[in-house]
């Protein structure tokens, strides 16, 4: 059985490289960082996804998402149940 866990992302412009650095509030160690929203999409899933194993593994509790708000995109990844 999997579980969906879904956590708001921001995007916010780099002014010095012309991309994003992109962070979630609610897990503060996962912070990536790309050239556009696409790439952004799929780096922030990836960093999110080694942000929650990386929780798993050392016993840590995740976090509740937040509310989302109209500067956040939601990421979403599936862990199966087996590894909580």
């Amino acid at each position: 059985m999997m579980l969906r866990l879904t956590y708001p992302a921001i995007f916010t412009p780099d002014t010095e490289d012309c991309g994003f650095v992109i962070v979630f509030p609610d897990i503060p160690e996962a912070i990536t960082q790309a050239n556009s929203i696409e790439s952004g999409l799929v780096e922030a899933k990836d960093c999110l996804d080694e942000a929650v194993s990386g929780r798993l593994r050392l016993g840590k509790i995740l976090p509740k998402p937040s509310i989302l708000e109209v500067a956040h995109y939601l990421i979403s990844l599936e862990i199966a149940v087996n590894n909580i």
